[in-house]
């Protein structure tokens, strides 16, 4: 099974976002899937067999 996994950020060390994708897309990918992984800056850490898309930021902030 192909699965396309989103995240809005993938920062591991706030929010969680980036831990839970990490363990998520390990153990799809343990059960045999092709797993996908598109996110935004900060990227997350990948596990071994998930392919990360990194999608362009352009949130541009005026002073």
């Amino acid at each position: 099974m192909r699965i396309c996994f989103l995240t809005y950020r993938g920062n591991m060390f706030s929010g969680g976002q980036g831990v839970y994708a990490y363990y998520l897309t390990r153990e799809l990918v343990k059960l045999g899937c092709e797993v996908h992984l598109i996110s935004r800056p900060l990227y997350p850490k990948v596990p071994e067999g998930v392919y990360l898309h990194k999608a362009a930021n352009h949130d541009f902030f005026f002073g």
